[in-house]
């Protein structure tokens, strides 16, 4: 699942549209953790680090999730401003857990 979250940032960086699989994988994994199937991000999307690499990873990931949920999830500036919201509010209380 790494390499796949890795292929997201580069269309990301390039601004370039997500294919539909890459698409699919990112809601799969985003919906696992809205669901509360997952407790993390990173359980949702399987990726595991060592405790070294966290805050860099936890910083990288989340804007990212950012990034997408504002240019590809969004369907109006509302939406994209409540999904920055909600994982904002993930990012300054659970991340800390987050692994």
């Amino acid at each position: 699942m790494r390499a796949l979250l890795e292929r997201i940032a580069d269309y990301s960086r390039r601004g370039e549209p997500l294919e539909a699989t890459y698409r699919m994988a990112l809601a799969v994994g985003i919906q696992s953790w809205l669901s509360g199937s997952c407790d993390s991000l990173d359980e949702a999307f399987q990726v595991k680090r060592s405790p070294g690499q966290r805050s860099n990873a936890f910083f990288s990931r989340d804007q990212l999730i950012r990034h997408c949920a504002a240019n590809y999830y969004a369907t109006s500036v509302n939406v994209s401003a409540d999904l920055v919201r909600d994982w904002g509010r993930y990012t300054s209380s659970a991340w800390r857990q987050s692994g």
